[in-house]
């Protein structure tokens, strides 16, 4: 009914229209460049509201356990990993950032609770691969900072320190360490954990007396990060090489492996007793 009477308006006003247009023409171009303008603006953010299921699965891999929200754009599906002990597999939650912009806030609080949920069981399982998947999540949407994330984090590093660590079952703690910190090698909890553990074999090397395996534990924790225990651990090992070449009276292996371990930043303990024989080495 409105269209009709707007084609009647048109037509019986149809000459005053024109002096109108002929007076304001320039008027009438921007009004209809502004009237294009806005219906592409319209458009383009119907079709931005209107993407599928589909859509969202072409640009990511894989997200655990069909889930229904309003929106119709967010979908779980299932992936399997192996549980460290035992032939079975468990599954974890899977959440890539990339769809993330597309959901609602409410939807992404309702994926960060199945992440810590997928997390807290994942460590009661002990399936720390499922749970270094779901971290690895964390870190990459930054959310490690949060503090139910933070929790869960240190609570899965105080149950493997406390189950292998501190019980004496160093390669079960480094195990889960290396697959923690090979998927958030940012993350300082797993990080630290495998150098405690590094560090306890070294020792245990040096103390046996093999040394080449004693430094291959040193270099292996100064490849993760500069720390002191790590150099230091270099340190005694070079120390032991350097009163071992006196002993043998062999003043260039001496020379040679003082000059490698010199400019290391090892403990003050270790500098003067490098020093000492460094002047010892001179004599010779």
């Amino acid at each position: 009914m409105f269209g009709v009477l707007f084609i009647w308006f048109i037509i019986i006003n149809f000459g005053e229209l024109i002096i109108v247009y002929m007076k304001y023409k320039h008027l009438f171009f921007i009004i209809i460049i502004m009237i294009i303008i806005g219906l592409g603006v319209y458009i383009d953010k119907k079709r931005s509201v209107d993407i599928t299921t589909d859509d969202v699965l072409s640009e990511v891999s894989f997200i655990i356990n069909t889930t229904n929200t309003d929106d119709g754009i967010f979908e779980f599906v299932t992936t399997s990993y192996p549980i460290l002990s035992g032939d079975s597999t468990g599954t974890t939650n899977i959440v890539l950032s990339d769809t993330f912009s597309m959901l609602g806030v409410s939807q992404i609080e309702n994926t960060k609770q199945l992440l810590l949920t997928s997390l807290s069981t994942n460590i009661e399982q002990e399936n720390y691969v499922a749970f270094a998947n779901d971290l690895e999540l964390v870190y990459q949407n930054q959310w490690e900072g949060e503090k139910s994330f933070d929790q869960v984090e240190s609570k899965a590093y105080m149950a493997v320190t406390e189950k292998y660590f501190d019980t004496g079952d160093i390669d079960k703690a480094l195990e889960i360490a290396d697959i923690v910190y090979e998927k958030v090698s940012s993350g300082w909890r797993f990080k630290y954990l495998k150098i405690r553990c590094l560090e306890k074999k070294g020792r245990d090397a040096f103390v046996s007396g093999d040394l080449d395996l004693a430094e291959k534990y040193s270099f292996e924790m100064l490849s993760m990060e500069f720390r002191p225990e790590g150099v230091n651990l270099l340190g005694d090992v070079y120390i032991e090489r350097i009163k071992i070449a006196i002993k043998d009276e062999d003043k260039a292996l001496a020379e040679s492996r003082l000059g490698f371990i010199w400019d290391y930043e090892v403990s003050q303990d270790r500098r003067e007793t490098l020093i000492e024989l460094s002047e010892t080495v001179k004599k010779m």
